[in-house]
């Protein structure tokens, strides 16, 4: 209501048991946090679209619950599941999400047609799933056209990675044609074959100092107005 519907709602297992531990929760295993998980979802898509819906889980229970405001959006926000796990994330996402959210990684095609054979076994289309990718590459991207504000960002990720040059290079380019780094030519290759597979939402994070991620900030910007 706040948002006038522009919210989304991005949902997972959980994996960083510190943070739980900091909010006084147990950590189950990962099998009873896919429970969990699943379990949650259709509570929540109930709340969100009946009005005195009951469910009753292993995990959680509700009877005849109450839950005002509804949602704008119709029928419900759209949720984004995150994780790479073939057999209870993807399908989860199959089963209940609007998006996807995945890393890139060596099996990162395959993921998507293991995305698609849980779709088939739910009769979703694909196509209706949408794609998100969090741009990673130690965390993030830096986009310049000027060659010594590069050369100072290789140098800032190889002071922090301990890393040699040829390592901070080879992480930001792995998985994909293009890279996170780099002249904007290197970033347009790398968005449009991701484009091309069909994601359509990035999370990108620009780190470095405060002086170079606020110049790649802007850099991406204009990169993003002109070529994506």
């Amino acid at each position: 209501m706040i948002s006038n519907g522009r919210l989304w709602f991005g949902y997972g297992a959980g994996w960083k048991e510190d943070e739980y531990r900091a909010y006084g929760y147990a950590f189950p295993k990962i099998q009873d946090r896919m429970d969990m998980m699943e379990e949650a979802l259709e509570i929540i898509k109930l709340l969100w679209t009946e009005p005195s819906p009951s469910f009753n889980g292993k995990h959680y229970s509700i009877e005849n619950a109450f839950s005002a405001p509804k949602p704008v959006q119709n029928p419900h926000p759209p949720i984004l599941i995150g994780g790479n796990g073939e057999k209870r994330t993807l399908r989860a996402v199959a089963k209940y999400a609007d998006y996807c959210n995945l890393f890139l990684s060596p099996e990162f095609e395959r993921k998507l047609d293991v995305l698609k054979e849980h779709c088939k076994v739910v009769s979703r289309d694909y196509d209706d799933v949408g794609k998100s990718l969090f741009a990673q590459g130690w965390p993030g991207v830096f986009v310049t056209d000027n060659e010594d504000d590069l050369e100072q960002h290789i140098n800032w990720r190889m002071d922090n990675l301990g890393a040699s040059r040829e390592d901070v290079l080879e992480y930001a380019q792995r998985n994909a044609p293009g890279s996170w780094i780099g002249y904007p030519e290197e970033l347009i290759e790398r968005f449009e074959y991701l484009i091309g597979l069909g994601f359509d939402f990035f999370q990108v994070m620009f780190p470095g100092l405060e002086k170079d991620y606020i110049k790649s900030e802007k850099s991406f910007a204009e990169l993003v107005k002109k070529k994506l």
